[in-house]
This record gives C-alpha cells, structure tokens and sequence, in this order.
C-alpha cells in the first residue's frame, strides 16, 4: 500500500512582502517564490507516494507541474479565500 501525503499550500501567503504590500490578507496576488519552494521541495521528497491535494492553486497545479503521483480532493480552486482552508 503506497505512503498517502496530504499536500496543501496557501499559494498568497507570504506575497504581500515580496510585492512592496503590508501584508497578503485578501491580495490575489500568487507569492512568486511559491514555485521555487515547491520544485526545491520535489527536488528531495519521495515521488513514489500519493500526494492528496485540493484543485489548482491550493496544490493541484503545482503537483502536475512537477510530475509527482497525486489525487483531488473536493476543495480549491483558482480564487480560493480563507474558508476553503478552514473547510479542510
């Protein structure tokens, strides 16, 4: 039976600073180092389990783009807020 990881990300955390902004509450604006720590983090972590994830920025899109194994949940999407991760 293969190793079950729930992955989650806040892909705006963070981007307030990285943007000239104070802070990232209700900024739309992706962290553009988000990627980065993401494919670093790929770089070294096991491929072979399945990764569990919600739909497009709160993981999905991420996972695809680094060829890893990995399954949908019900939650996220592209405009995501505060209550998609409290849902979780």
């Amino acid at each position: 039976m293969p190793l079950k990881v729930g992955f989650l990300i806040n892909p705006y955390a963070g981007s307030g600073g990285r943007t000239g902004e104070k802070g990232s509450d209700r900024k739309r604006t992706i962290n553009p180092e988000t990627e980065g720590r993401i494919t670093r983090f790929f770089n070294t972590a096991p491929k072979y389990p399945v990764y569990f994830t919600p739909r497009l920025n709160m993981g999905e899109i991420f996972l695809r783009k680094n060829g890893v194994n990995y399954r949908i949940i019900d939650a996220g999407g592209n405009d995501t807020t505060s209550e998609d991760t409290k849902n979780q």
